[in-house]
């Protein structure tokens, strides 16, 4: 957890959230040197009993089963693989629109991308997501065939080769 994943956008966010949808429950997975603050935060916001740091999660097959969406607040991101992790489990995605992740995610067509640091557009993207469910199934079979498409391993190992090869 670092300042630029944006976790402090996503807390911010919760309570807006949390007006529409009481019943959401926030899932951080993950360690770094600002978990602690972070906590503090989300303590601070009263948001103990909606708001769960998971620490480092090594079951990623349960962890994606789990949720309903995922969330990626990031103010950078090289190449997002955690979000082909989730669109790989089936899981809606909301994230910002920076680095590689429109790469990723084509907003409206994969999953929903907001502006960076942007609390109040990162929650009305989770709300969208939560009051569609015609959308979410949309976004998942969208991004199920991405990856299937873009991203399989065995194709981008050959594309590596390719571009090693024209270097060569």
């Amino acid at each position: 957890m670092t300042a630029q994943k944006g976790i402090k956008d996503l807390l911010e966010a919760t309570p807006l959230i949390l007006n529409k949808y009481p019943e959401v429950r926030i899932l951080i997975a993950g360690e770094g040197p600002l978990k602690e603050k972070l906590q503090l935060k989300s303590s601070k916001m009263g948001l103990e009993k909606r708001v769960y740091f998971l620490g480092y999660y090594d079951n990623l097959e349960d962890f994606w089963a789990s949720l309903d969406l995922f969330v990626l607040p990031s103010h950078t991101e090289g190449m997002g693989i955690v979000l082909l992790e989730a669109l790989a489990s089936k899981v809606p995605v909301v994230a910002t629109s920076v680095g590689g992740i429109p790469e990723i995610i084509t907003s409206g067509k994969h999953g929903l991308l907001v502006p960076p640091k942007n609390p109040q557009a990162l929650a009305e993207g989770v709300i969208e997501l939560l009051e569609d469910i015609n959308k979410k199934d949309s976004f998942v079979k969208a991004g199920v065939n991405r990856i299937k498409e873009k991203f399989l391993l065995s194709d981008m190992l050959l594309k590596t080769a390719e571009i090693y090869n024209e270097v060569l």
